[in-house]
């Protein structure tokens, strides 16, 4: 570079007009800092009215962000494509509210198979707890006639790389064929949280989303694709 061009400046190039393998370390560099956000809002958002089709609550906690505490459904993940990535959530399980988790499923999405199995384990949940309710209610009429809501949700304890599930349901009563329908209920929805946080991250990586996103910055790059 002469005196003149240093005194001009590098020459400066919009990213349509890179080459491929400039373009291609332009969105490398853009993509460390392009999900610098809470991108999985509206994934928790979906998460939350799911869970109401199959009569459970996610819980809230809070965290501390500077001098302001701010609560959000209490799911938490790790991923993505690495061991021992998933998702966990914690909640309660309104047992009067299983029943008819089929029919709003229908309702809600029709052809989405994997929400269709989760309202049929939902439903089973039901039967066996109705059955224990009913039995508990004729062998004794002081019975408390209002059912329990149960405390239901996962646990990821971490340590290093190695990340062990459990699931948990706790109340009174609880049989095994109880805890094990609703274990099998709460591992498949964060298995289904993780699914959708899993998409809406590819999608949100994609050339077409960076692309959009560099354009809609109107960023400006030298010829081998670095941010001027």
């Amino acid at each position: 570079m002469n005196a003149i061009d240093e005194a001009i400046g590098p020459e400066t190039f919009e990213f349509d007009d890179l080459s491929d393998k400039a373009k291609e370390r332009a969105r490398d560099k853009f993509r460390e800092h392009h999900l610098n956000y809470n991108w999985w809002e509206h994934v928790y958002d979906e998460a939350k009215t799911v869970a109401e089709l199959f009569g459970m609550e996610i819980a809230y906690r809070e965290e501390r962000h500077g001098a302001r505490i701010v609560g959000s459904p209490d799911i938490r993940f790790n991923g993505f494509h690495t061991q021992g990535s998933g998702a966990c959530w914690n909640g309660i399980v309104h047992t009067d509210k299983l029943a008819g988790a089929i029919e709003r499923v229908q309702q809600y999405a029709p052809n989405d198979n994997e929400l269709m199995l989760m309202a049929q384990l939902a439903e089973k949940l039901y039967a066996e707890i109705a059955a224990v309710h009913a039995f508990n209610r004729l062998c004794d009429d002081e019975t408390n006639r209002d059912w329990p809501e149960v405390e239901i949700g996962m646990n990821l304890p971490v340590n290093g790389n190695e990340r062990n599930w459990s699931t948990s349901i706790t109340g009174d009563d609880v049989s095994n064929d109880i805890e094990k329908i609703a274990d099998e209920l709460v591992d498949d929805f964060g298995g289904w949280i993780h699914s959708q946080l899993e998409d809406e991250y590819e999608y949100q990586m994609a050339d077409e989303q960076i692309d959009a996103a560099i354009d809609a910055n109107a960023m400006l790059f030298d010829e081998d694709g670095n941010e001027l």
